[in-house]
């Protein structure tokens, strides 16, 4: 592949540097439903050599290429002062996670500022220097995996639109957390191994909660005492209610790959007759092992870049594994992405995989975090279609059709059509169900 490009671009130096240590703590508190199952390894030796890229004299952008204005990138992370210009256009505005870049547009980095971009074409271009950004660039990059790209596009507001219309009225509201054992993970969601960590909020006063993971050939139980057990706070929730882990026990068989399983949990206090069940009976099943391999050869050729920005790193890990339905690790990823850098994006997706395991509480949370971050009105219009979502899934069907109301009108005005058509059918099924 050639390194030489045109003298007209502005200075340009493409770095890869060795990635430092990726601290992500110890122990399995690290890893609730929130965190992953593993984290990506830090290297000590030196990475690849930096891509050398002709410099040229000057500050302003020079021509491009037939590409110009078309969507040719995404910018996943960056640190220090950036800014961007469409094309010819005069208007520089700040930069911002998970933004478009088109081709031809001019993205202006102050010294020791830092962005990175994902190109259409599954490239990886880590950015020290302004440049004017376009196709030939974009081939100069690192090599990400298949369809790296299609993982971290936004659009309307988030990364990838889950399947699924709206809900009826459901029990996953406040009062439930602390009433009945509610699991958060893993939750209506494949596996990646079939040795799970379980995570599910506790019930004050239990002496005793049982694991029951129901399969068509066989069935496992596992009986804890609540002494046995650590139980800690999530922000998440309320002050008063905590979270409950249990790891898999080493004397139980793993899950089958490729084979469905029902998940509940029973708190029992003392001296009561019976115990309190779950909120839900959960479907999970292990993924097949040709999609597991899969997965495993994506995670082992991003750690083999050794790349250094984390927010990326877990952009890409969350995106893939929420496509192969992988819930529980995508939710951790997306997790660990916005607690790096807050994104509406990423908080509308997160809340998406949410609501898709019928954590409600959470899912709201979510998107009440994407209406307070600074970005475009996409994502906040996603916001409001989500908070619509959640209120029609708790009933509250006049508070549904105002947020539906409100990203209506957004993504009509935005030109959107497949959003505006979503926000108009939340909009006329909650007015059927508006008393007059």
């Amino acid at each position: 592949m050639t390194r030489a490009i045109s003298a007209a671009l502005a200075v340009l130096l493409l770095v890869l540097p060795a990635a430092g240590e990726d601290n992500m703590g110890d122990g399995h508190w690290n890893h609730p439903y929130y965190w992953a199952a593993f984290s990506f390894t830090g290297r000590d030796e030196a990475g690849p050599e930096p891509i050398a890229v002709s410099p040229a004299t000057g500050t302003e952008p020079a021509a491009v290429s037939s590409t110009d204005g078309g969507e040719l990138a995404v910018l996943t992370s960056w640190t220090g002062e950036a800014r961007l210009r469409r094309g010819n256009s005069s208007t520089i505005v700040p930069v911002r996670t998970l933004q478009l870049v088109h081709g031809g547009d001019w993205l202006e980095l102050a010294p020791g500022a830092r962005a990175v971009l994902i190109c259409r074409d599954d490239n990886l271009l880590d950015l020290r220097r302004s440049v004017v950004v376009h196709e030939e660039l974009c081939r100069l990059g690192t090599r990400l995996p298949k369809d790296s790209y299609a993982r971290v596009r936004p659009r309307g507001g988030r990364i990838q639109r889950l399947a699924g219309g709206f809900k009826l009225p459901r029990r996953d509201k406040r009062m439930e957390y602390g009433d009945v054992p509610v699991v958060l993970s893993p939750r209506r969601t494949t596996l990646l191994e079939g040795r799970p960590t379980l995570f599910w909020t506790e019930v004050p006063g239990t002496v005793e909660y049982t694991v029951e993971w129901s399969g068509w050939s066989s069935t496992i139980v596992v009986e804890k005492r609540r002494q046995d057990l650590t139980c800690r706070h999530d922000e998440m929730l309320d002050v008063e209610t905590r979270t409950c882990s249990l790891r898999w026990p080493e004397e139980q068989p793993a899950l089958e790959p490729g084979a469905k399983y029902f998940l509940k949990v029973f708190a029992r206090r003392e001296g009561a007759l019976r115990a309190r069940a779950s909120d839900e009976v959960n479907s999970i099943d292990v993924l097949e092992p040709e999609k597991a391999e899969h997965l495993r050869i994506v995670r082992d050729r991003l750690d083999a870049l050794k790349l250094d920005d984390d927010l990326t790193r877990e952009e890409l890990w969350a995106g893939f594994h929420l496509q192969d339905g992988v819930r529980s690790e995508a939710i951790a990823a997306y997790r660990r992405a916005v607690a790096l850098h807050p994104s509406a994006e990423v908080y509308n997706t997160l809340g998406d995989a949410y609501r898709a395991v019928h954590l409600y509480r959470f899912a709201l949370e979510s998107y009440r975090n994407a209406l307070g971050v600074s970005g475009g009105e996409e994502g906040h219009a996603a916001a409001q279609i989500g908070l619509g979502l959640v209120a029609y899934a708790w009933g509250e069907y006049p508070e549904a059709l105002t947020h539906a109301q409100i990203a209506h009108e957004t993504y009509r005005r935005l030109q959107l059509p497949e959003e505006t058509v979503e926000a108009r059918r939340l909009m006329e099924d909650a007015r059927k169900r508006t008393p007059p």
